[in-house]
Parts: C-alpha cells; sequence; structure tokens
C-alpha cells in the first residue's frame, strides 16, 4: 500500500507563503501608513517602538525563510520518497531516510514557532511602547 498525501505539498506552502508575505507587506504599510513613509527607516531606528517593530519584521522574515529554505524542500524530499516506495512495509533504510527528514521538519517547524511567538511578543511590546 502506496502513502499518499491527502493535497500536495505545494498547495500547504503556497498558502503559507501568501500569509507570511502579506503579513510582512501589511506590516510594512501599516508602518508606513501611520508613521509616514519619509520617516519609515527613522521610526524603525528610534526608541522602543521602532526597536519592537523593527525585531518583529526581522523574526517575521526569518520565519518565511525557514519555510522556504528547510520546510518546503524537506516536504518534497518525503513526499517523494514515499510515492516512490514500492507496496508493502517501507525498508529499514526507507525508515531512516523518512525519519532524518521528519526531525529536520519537526526541528524547523519548532524554530518557526518560537520565531512567531517572538514576532508576537515584538508587535504587543511596541504596542505598549505608544502608551
Amino acid at each position: 500500500r502506496r502513502c499518499r498525501a491527502a493535497r500536495p505539498p505545494s498547495t500547504a506552502i503556497a498558502s503559507v507563503a501568501a500569509t507570511g508575505g502579506s503579513t510582512i507587506l501589511w506590516g510594512v504599510l501599516l508602518l508606513g501608513t501611520m508613521a509616514g513613509w519619509s520617516s519609515f527607516f527613522a521610526t524603525l531606528q528610534s526608541g522602543a517602538y521602532g526597536t519592537a517593530l523593527g525585531g518583529g519584521f526581522v523574526l517575521a522574515v526569518t520565519m518565511l525563510v525557514i519555510g522556504f529554505a528547510v520546510i518546503k524542500p524537506t516536504s518534497h524530499k518525503m513526499l517523494a520518497l514515499m510515492q516512490a516506495a514500492p507496496p508493502g512495509p517501507p525498508s529499514a533504510e526507507l525508515q531512516a531516510q523518512l525519519g532524518a527528514l521528519g526531525k529536520r521538519m519537526g526541528m524547523a517547524s519548532m524554530a518557526t514557532v518560537l520565531l512567531g511567538t517572538l514576532a508576537v511578543a515584538a508587535m504587543a511590546w511596541a504596542v505598549n511602547t505608544v502608551r
């Protein structure tokens, strides 16, 4: 029996790319609108508000990069290995390969969750510095 994904990983990855990219885009547009486009970079370089927003931006971009550089290729490799496997129980070599890829994707996923949590904390910090 061959393993098949419920939907291709490209669909999930496209939705992650759209979500991550739009979050960054709307964050930049929001800051540009609130701070003024002429003082956009000056806002990021001044005070706790700018530091928090800049940190959140860097964390969000890092999350997106990890998603594309680690999670996307790893999921494609795992899917290709599972689809190429002959019917029946997987060999020990295939199990080892899938285990290593799963561990890599799990570590990258945990890193993105941590970065996302820190990005939300940076946004909360920025909001609290305005008061």
